[in-house]
């Protein structure tokens, strides 16, 4: 089908509380499948958007990808919860686990979908090879480098600098940030050169992992991905239980 027969389809309206609306990436009407990512934790995968999310995917989409990015959380339980990494492991996996039971119900709104978890790709046997070129493209490529450097940068000034239990241990956000990119780097990547879904998710990835033109890990080049957004659905028919939940 032609993009521009496909930007005149009229799909259904959207009757959840909110609206959702693509703020970036609209070729996703040329792919018949996505693949939503899930930052366990995030109120925007919960309740109310996440219907709003499922109810618009599966308007457009014949097929669903759920990725339950679950157990990349535990750096981030690494540093603030000062856990070793075992601990911080098993209570994002155990949260990953609860995400699915507690949204199951909306899931299921899909006519076809699929879930995988991070550890289905970090427990992949090539995942150590992918990790270390993640590694070594950021030493060697300067653009990549400045790119993670500023996204660590960004978080820290935005979340921890004002924050005076926390504000001492920069160095160690850092390493640990570092660790969580590089990881999150190396799992795109292979996601991207297995899967021809396009990633939807409300929030921006680096630009630059959709910009590099470089064969240390092929699949970023060829990431597709659309930044969606929410709105309250002016038509939406609020009752006393939806109320609470706005």
């Amino acid at each position: 089908m032609s993009a521009s027969k496909v930007a005149k389809f009229q799909y259904p309206a959207q009757t959840t509380a909110y609206k959702v609306k693509v703020k970036h990436g609209h070729d996703w009407k040329l792919h018949d499948t996505c693949c939503l990512d899930i930052s366990v934790g995030k109120e925007y995968h919960e309740g109310v958007k996440l219907e709003a999310t499922i109810g618009w995917a599966k308007h457009r989409f014949r097929h669903v990808a759920i990725a339950v990015n679950d157990t990349l959380q535990r750096f981030n339980d690494m540093f603030e919860g000062g856990m070793s990494e075992a601990e911080a492991l098993e209570k994002s996996q155990r949260e990953g686990d609860e995400w699915i039971a507690r949204n199951r119900h909306i899931l299921d709104q899909l006519p076809s979908y699929e879930i995988f978890r991070w550890n289905d790709w970090t427990g992949r046997a090539d995942f150590p090879v992918k990790f270390a070129r993640a590694q070594f493209l950021y030493v060697h490529n300067a653009e990549f480098r400045q790119n993670i450097d500023e996204q660590i940068d960004n978080i820290w000034q935005r979340r921890y600098a004002e924050n005076p239990e926390l504000s001492g241990r920069k160095h160690e956000f850092q390493l640990v940030s570092y660790m969580y990119l590089m990881e999150e780097t190396a799992v795109f990547a292979m996601m991207a050169e297995d899967r021809d879904d396009i990633h939807i998710y409300p929030g921006s990835f680096m630009e630059i992992w959709g910009n590099l033109e470089d064969e240390t890990l092929i699949g970023l080049a060829g990431r597709k991905f659309a930044r969606i957004d929410f709105s309250r659905n002016k038509n939406f028919q609020e009752t006393p239980a939806t109320a609470a939940l706005l």
